[in-house]
């Protein structure tokens, strides 16, 4: 390899993915000036920098371009459904920049020296410089790289304050015995309806959506419609079998604020309704199966454990979305999204081919007339005479593995002869 030059084994593709994991969220672009901006131009009139879907109060936005960063390296056909999803990524990481912002102490220019260190190690690289280079020709670019970089070291910060919190045995028993229900493996199965509201829906949109979810309670707790009829009026894919979330613990990958509302419920309850990133909500508890797992089992402290890792950066989330609602502007333009370039085909890695030893022409290095007689003539075929042969393999069926132009002074099996698998 030559000097200064970028590798790109796996190691550096490790690292360049991971960045474009987590895309560049307009998290330095502030929203000033934009309050007043009209949002009535038409998506195709639009680039996809001005078209904001999203607002974090007057501290930031997210736009279009942002949402394509991410899917310009997905497949044509696998776009339309990650659209949403990519744009949650985008936000959550807008979010969490603002919050880190509004905490500059958390994270020192050492932190992220020390950390830019660690990726060239990583990468195998030999100089930051070389770093830059291959994130510059990648496309992910520096700027985008610390974007990502803080946040990165941020998560981990927090992350060690819980861990720090979840090493006392004595806090992590006065937790389950305030809670005992929440940690021993206490489930609830429950069901919902929901009206989808995307976080880029405008507040007249979710306004709309929530009073009908109202009123459609109010009929089925009326006992005007049933909760089979309700549920039919959703597009959620749940609807099938009756808008069912299945059995789970108090702590599980669902929304925070619908789970707790289902915990909070008696059996045939129907709560009132929750908002979560997902749209507007009623929940019905069907049934509560009682836990009988320890505070001393292993698993109950590791639950606890990762919880108690994972809460700092959930509250660092929430405070700041208090301070600074998320406000929708306008949908994702998919049509924009579909339009985007397929990603470059990367060639296919084709193996070199290992250079062979052997020469293109044997020389004859071993006259048949000088070659030892390594197994005596006589020997041959008196070793193996002809009826000892077995029975299963008959002479017919022998494969014919001996060339005719090997030279019969040669025998078989020994050295520099071409037909080794003839049995002997």
């Amino acid at each position: 390899m030559a000097a200064g030059s970028v590798p790109s084994g796996k190691l550096m593709a490790f690292v360049l993915s991971a960045l474009l994991i987590w895309p560049a969220t307009g998290c330095s672009k502030p929203a000033e000036g934009l309050a007043k901006e009209s949002t009535t131009k038409t998506a195709a009139s639009q680039r996809a920098s001005e078209r904001i879907l999203v607002r974090i109060g007057d501290k930031a936005v997210v736009t279009q371009a942002d949402v394509e960063r991410l899917l310009r390296t997905m497949p044509p056909e696998k776009r339309r459904v990650a659209a949403q999803k990519a744009l949650g990524t985008v936000l959550s990481n807008t979010v969490f920049s603002v919050y880190l912002d509004e905490h500059p102490e958390l994270i020192t220019q050492e932190d992220i020296d020390r950390e830019i260190q660690r990726d060239v190690k990583v990468a195998k690289l030999k100089s930051v410089e070389d770093l830059k280079r291959g994130l510059d020709e990648s496309g992910v670019g520096w700027k985008r790289y610390l974007e990502q970089l803080r946040i990165r070291i941020g998560h981990a910060k927090l992350s060690q304050r819980g861990a720090a919190k979840a090493k006392d045995e004595e806090y992590l028993r006065k937790l389950y015995d305030e809670h005992p229900d929440y940690y021993n493996d206490t489930r609830v199965k429950l069901r919902h309806i929901v009206f989808a509201a995307p976080v880029t829906s405008t507040p007249e949109q979710k306004k709309a959506r929530r009073e009908a979810l109202a009123r459609l309670r109010e009929e089925i707790v009326s006992g005007k419609k049933t909760w089979d009829e309700a549920v039919k009026l959703t597009n959620d894919n749940t609807r099938a079998i009756g808008g069912l979330l299945g059995t789970m613990p108090r702590y599980m990958r669902l929304n925070e604020a619908l789970i707790s509302t289902a915990w909070s419920l008696e059996p045939g309850q129907i709560s009132e309704v929750v908002e979560t990133g997902v749209g507007y909500h009623i929940v019905q508890v069907l049934e509560r199966i009682p836990g009988r797992r320890p505070f001393d089992d292993p698993h109950t402290k590791f639950q606890m454990r990762s919880l108690l890792q994972a809460r700092p950066v959930i509250e660092a989330v929430e405070e700041t979305q208090k301070k600074y609602p998320v406000v929708g502007v306008q949908p994702i333009d998919l049509a924009s999204i579909m339009a985007l370039p397929p990603p470059a085909s990367k060639p296919a890695a084709t193996r070199p081919a290992k250079p062979s030893t052997r020469p293109a022409t044997r020389p004859a290095t071993r006259a048949t007339a000088t070659r030892p007689a390594t197994r005596p003539a006589a020997l041959r075929t008196a070793t193996r005479p002809a009826n000892l042969r077995p029975a299963t393999r008959p002479m017919s069926l022998r494969p014919a593995t001996r060339p005719a132009a090997i030279p019969s002074g040669i025998p078989v099996g020994v050295s520099g002869a071409k037909a080794t698998s003839q049995p002997s």
